[in-house]
């Protein structure tokens, strides 16, 4: 696996005004995704932003009854960690296999809604075809982040809901 998934600008959706407000430099920001496997230095601090925001969590990376787990894709630009997704595998429901799901999903506040959560969901896709799974699963409270992605809701139980990416 290359140490550099993908590269891009951030967005600015709102103007420079917010992003100088928000202490985000005038320029634009290279962004990188790239495997925890380069940048295992930013973990620890990706398990703390995560912990804090949901508590406990599973291992970041394996195998698990067959399953492999990919190892976090992690945000970047040149001074600091911006983001992450981690995955896990758990039952998936109504069936009798193990799935590979996205365990957690972090952006930094000041750096949402500019795609960072976008591109690291696209590349998370990418991520489960290489384990060969034939579909990637997410159980969430933003179910509507995920469809506008492309995800289908297989199970909306409440305040949280499961869905689905094919992954061909």
């Amino acid at each position: 696996m290359q140490a550099v998934r993908s590269l891009w600008s951030l967005k600015r959706p709102n103007g420079p005004a917010l992003f100088e407000a928000l202490g985000v430099p005038r320029f634009p920001l290279m962004i990188s995704i790239v495997s925890s496997r380069s940048a295992s230095f930013h973990l620890s601090q990706l398990r703390e932003w995560i912990i804090s925001e949901w508590g406990k969590t599973d291992p970041f990376e394996g195998v698990y009854d067959d399953l492999v787990v990919p190892p976090p894709l992690l945000v970047v630009d040149d001074r600091q960690l911006l983001g992450g997704l981690t995955f896990t595998n758990a039952p998936v429901r109504s069936t009798d296999r193990i799935g590979l799901w996205i365990n957690a999903l972090f952006v930094l506040p000041k750096h949402r809604r500019c795609g960072i959560g976008s591109k690291l969901v696209a590349e998370a896709e990418v991520e489960a075809s290489g384990v060969s799974v034939d579909d990637i699963f997410v159980y969430t409270d933003v179910p509507d982040f995920y469809q506008k992605l492309g995800w289908s809701i297989v199970d909306d139980a409440g305040t949280n809901t499961t869905l689905r990416k094919r992954i061909v």
